[in-house]
């Protein structure tokens, strides 16, 4: 069993590899919040490994990125 401390960290570490995809969107706590959310989400209940983890936040980004060229259109 993973510990609360441990599973806090590896969401922190997909957090950060996921936003590092477009860093200069990702300075804003906002959009940081969206990509965090949705890795509470998907950790919800299970022990996701750091990559798995890391895809969630990856896909979250794609999402985020999306929307806001959307917005602009």
């Amino acid at each position: 069993m993973i510990l609360i401390n441990e599973r806090s960290k590896e969401m922190e570490r997909a957090l950060e590899r996921a936003c590092a995809l477009k860093p200069e969107l990702f300075v804003q706590h906002e959009w940081r919040s969206f990509v965090a959310q949705r890795l509470m989400e998907a950790a919800r209940g299970k022990s996701l490994p750091l990559d798995d983890l890391t895809e969630v936040g990856r896909k979250a980004v794609v999402d985020l990125a999306s929307q806001i060229v959307q917005r602009r259109t």
